[in-house]
């Protein structure tokens, strides 16, 4: 796991982000905050990245790195009420799935999954930002061995495990069969 070199993209996408919306933000504009992606290795531009790795989908690269947001929630205190989370969106069906904000809880994601920003309700206060920390990564997929000593039973890649309650959206949708 590393950081998003600025060989991917440039020196104009940084591998680090930050969000601080605020109610006072939406007032006049409820979407003030654009339904946008981090990073998707089929938009890579001409350059030493793509030279190397070409075009490929994010989650069908095989061995080529996978691009990654973490996307951590930083506030010491934050009521629910208070809304301001992040929302997901599904492009085949329009669902959108919002995670809600808890102070250190940390979301990851493809970095292609569409997503934006949600304005905190107008009872968080006017002007309390709700702050958020974006670090864009790659993940370089190494083979896990399975099954008995020697490393028999083949290979497999996990990020992470599905738990109950857990939600898939996007192209991951068809992969939840498998799990």
């Amino acid at each position: 796991l590393t950081k998003l070199p600025s060989a991917v993209f440039g020196p104009q996408v940084a591998a680090l982000g930050g969000n601080a919306p605020t109610h006072a933000d939406s007032e006049g504009d409820s979407d003030a905050f654009g339904w946008h992606i981090d990073g998707d290795p089929n938009l890579t531009p001409p350059g030493a990245f793509r030279d190397c790795y070409g075009l490929y989908g994010n989650r069908l690269g095989g061995d080529k790195p996978r691009f990654i947001s973490a996307l951590v929630y930083l506030n010491e205190e934050w009521k629910p009420e208070w809304d301001g989370g992040t929302e997901f969106l599904d492009p085949p069906t329009s669902e959108t799935y919002t995670t809600q904000v808890e102070p250190g809880r940390v979301v990851l994601l493809d970095s292609d999954i569409t997503h934006r920003v949600t304005t905190p309700a107008e009872s968080a206060g006017g002007n309390r930002p709700r702050y958020s920390l974006v670090l864009k990564l790659l993940l370089r997929k190494e083979k896990l061995k399975r099954g008995r000593k020697g490393g028999g039973g083949g290979d497999i890649v996990m990020l992470a495990k599905k738990t109950t309650g857990d939600k898939y959206i996007g192209s991951a949708a068809s992969f939840n069969k498998d799990l």
